[in-house]
């Protein structure tokens, strides 16, 4: 049902033929049909009613349906960012872990190092050595550096257009402010169709494309 203060639909009815908005009756379970036909203006538009409870349900549905999306959306960025936790933490680990490795191994060159000075070693020996050190170090500090910007990368958290979807969750009437937020149009079509178009739609879209390229490559 319509409440609220004012017309939730107004303006918001829209012909699927000829673009313009369509015109209320004034009765309380109101109806909406085109009037441009009357008007010669060549435009071939249907004169059928549309009952108001009709295209209120309709709006109803498809805000309900965007909801569920939200929370379905913001339950997959909650396991994500606890999986990303955990991932963080692991990496911790495994960074304190090659940090230990690698002062361990800046240590063996530094020993290396005067040996070679005080004779310990030849010069052939000290080169194959320090390039076996050598190379392991790189290769910690690459896998240092991966680690560091894993546990450095931002965390998806809460999206502000899934909080905002999710609070009309369970709705179950159309008020002004509402339609104001987050209904940009309903348009109808001759055959009765309804085209719903809300706000923020092509966001959540967005968003549920992104998650579903992100779990096809994990």
């Amino acid at each position: 049902a319509a409440s609220g203060s004012g017309n939730p639909l107004k303006r918001k009815v829209i012909c699927g033929v000829c673009g313009h908005a369509m015109q209320r009756n004034s009765r309380k379970n109101g109806s909406y049909r085109c009037v441009m036909k009357r008007l010669n203006t060549g435009f071939d538009c249907s004169e059928d009613r549309i009952p108001e409870p009709d295209i209120l349900e309709a709006v109803i549905d498809t805000i309900q349906v965007y909801a569920q999306y939200a929370v379905s959306i913001d339950r997959l960025l909650q396991t994500r960012q606890a999986q990303r936790q955990l991932d963080r933490k692991q990496a911790q680990r495994r960074l304190q872990t090659l940090q230990s490795r690698k002062a361990q191994l800046d240590e063996r060159l530094q020993d290396l190092y005067e040996r070679l000075v005080e004779g310990g070693i030849s010069r052939e020996s000290f080169a194959a050595q320090k390039k076996a050190l050598t190379a392991q170090a790189e290769e910690i500090s690459r896998t240092v550096l991966e680690l560091e910007r894993k546990i450095s990368g931002s965390d998806d958290g809460s999206n502000a257009v899934i909080e905002h979807f999710k609070s009309y969750a369970g709705i179950t009437a159309l008020t002004r402010e509402i339609s104001i937020d987050l209904l940009h149009s309903v348009t109808i079509y001759p055959d009765g169709r309804m085209d719903i178009r809300l706000n923020l739609v092509d966001e959540i879209k967005a968003l549920m494309e992104t998650l579903r390229r992100e779990s096809c490559t994990v």
